[in-house]
């Protein structure tokens, strides 16, 4: 079904649209990190280019794919 009201635009509110809602599945979404990744980092960096990582992830995620890729040593704890 449609979302409709009367209310103008700027009054509705975030319970307004997501009442009455029908749970319909999860999605699982996966981007997986290229085979070679590490390996590029690597001689990226044997090369003197600085290498970083921005994420949206979560922090836990994104250090985690960090020690993946080559970005962080494994064997040392991130503060």
């Amino acid at each position: 079904s449609k979302f409709s009201s009367n209310k103008p635009i700027s009054d509705i509110t975030r319970e307004d649209i997501e009442k009455d809602l029908t749970f319909s599945g999860f999605i699982n979404y996966q981007n997986s990190m290229k085979d070679d990744t590490p390996a590029v980092i690597r001689e990226l960096r044997d090369g003197g280019i600085s290498c970083a990582m921005i994420t949206g992830d979560n922090v836990l995620t994104g250090i985690y794919i960090a020690k993946k890729a080559g970005l962080i040593d494994p064997s040392k704890p991130v503060i």
